[in-house]
């Protein structure tokens, strides 16, 4: 099957610079889509000042995020405006389905992501995306191959309510616990904070010299992080067992440091003094919109130090903080069978996937 550039097909509008002292949250003007805002599919930002509808994006248009984590989405919201560092491809042929597009683009997205060198946030170019190979059957065997693609994602997006689900029994658990626990104290109080910072892109490697290297929440699995990168000359660390969070898009995020580790400016490490690690972990958790709630910025969403340490947790009784850590691991294992049977509904949409790339399916 002969491939073709996506340039042949689409071309891309990036998004304006619009000016961040007309922003506002109060409703006012036009919504404004911005990087955080993909993965969700609607905003909370409005922009008040003039714009051009080359701008406008409708519900259904396809986005892609130019900084950070490359991946495309399919706009759920009401019509917005496009942000700078956000692009929207439009289809300028009849020889290709957008919504083909949309499934086969992540897997070369991810290529590019993962042989993108950077110091702090990956950056990919208008150019790269157009210049993506694509494999152009007729357009009848692209409608049957989003049909099958279809039936998997809806399959996939059951999983991930089900995952959702259970992440809300968790904080539910803890509201119903804490509501009257009167003890109540500030990180700055019951933890050591470490805030990372990203050393040079020239001390690091994928061949194991030096410290384990993480950069953000990409790395970051069920509870520990997966080793990817490392780093020759670690400037922020954190040692075993603490507990690392995401601080720049997405905010909120946790795992545990399975060893001592390099930490890029993505995360920062906390380490528990006087309260039990894992009920902190478990309380964290179940506090994940909370806290992201308080990121701020207007491309990155992002949490400093002055605000962890301000972030008030209850501590109650030792028993209720031990019947609070079991129930959090009952949830857990509930959560892990529920990500065994993601895995193989995800194993079952990529092979999908690479089957789009072979004759058979064609």
């Amino acid at each position: 099957m002969n491939k073709e550039p996506l340039s042949n097909h689409f071309t891309i509008i990036s998004g304006f610079a619009f000016k961040s002292e007309l922003f506002n949250d109060a409703e006012q003007g036009m919504p404004l889509i911005r990087i955080r805002d993909l993965a969700k599919g609607s905003t909370d930002a409005f922009y008040s000042g003039p714009y051009s509808q080359e701008y406008v994006v409708h519900r259904g248009d396809f986005l892609i995020g130019m900084d950070g984590e490359f991946r495309i989405y399919e706009w759920q919201g009401e019509d917005a405006l496009l942000n700078q560092r956000v692009c929207k491809l439009k289809c300028i042929s009849k020889h290709i389905l957008p919504k083909y597009v949309f499934y086969l683009i992540n897997r070369e997205l991810k290529k590019i992501e993962d042989a993108t060198p950077y110091s702090t946030v990956k950056h990919i170019s208008a150019r790269q995306i157009l210049n993506i190979q694509l494999p152009t059957p007729t357009v009848d065997a692209q409608r049957r191959i989003v049909d099958i693609l279809d039936c998997a994602e809806r399959l996939r997006e059951r999983r991930e309510q089900a995952s959702d689900d259970t992440t809300k029994i968790l904080a539910s658990l803890a509201n119903h616990l804490f509501k009257e626990v009167k003890t109540v104290k500030t990180f700055a109080d019951c933890c050591e904070l470490e805030m990372g910072q990203s050393p040079p892109s020239s001390t690091y490697n994928t061949t194991g010299q030096g410290m384990p290297f993480y950069q953000g929440k990409t790395e970051f699995g069920e509870k520990y992080p997966t080793t990817k990168n490392y780093c020759s000359e670690p400037i922020k660390k954190a040692k075993k067992g603490d507990i690392l969070m995401s601080v720049r898009a997405p905010v909120g995020d946790v795992n545990i440091a399975k060893e001592d580790c390099c930490i890029g400016r993505g995360l920062c490490a906390i380490r528990s003094k006087g309260i039990d690690r894992e009920y902190l972990f478990q309380f964290l958790k179940a506090n994940k919109n909370v806290i992201a709630a308080m990121g701020q910025g207007s491309t990155f969403q992002a949490i400093n130090k002055s605000q962890i340490v301000k972030i008030s947790i209850p501590i109650p009784e030792e028993k209720t903080q031990l019947k609070f850590r079991e129930a959090a691991q009952l949830v857990e294992q509930i959560s892990d069978h529920q990500m065994a049977s993601t895995m193989d509904v995800e194993e079952l949409f990529e092979a999908l996937l690479a089957k789009t790339f072979s004759v058979g399916i064609f």
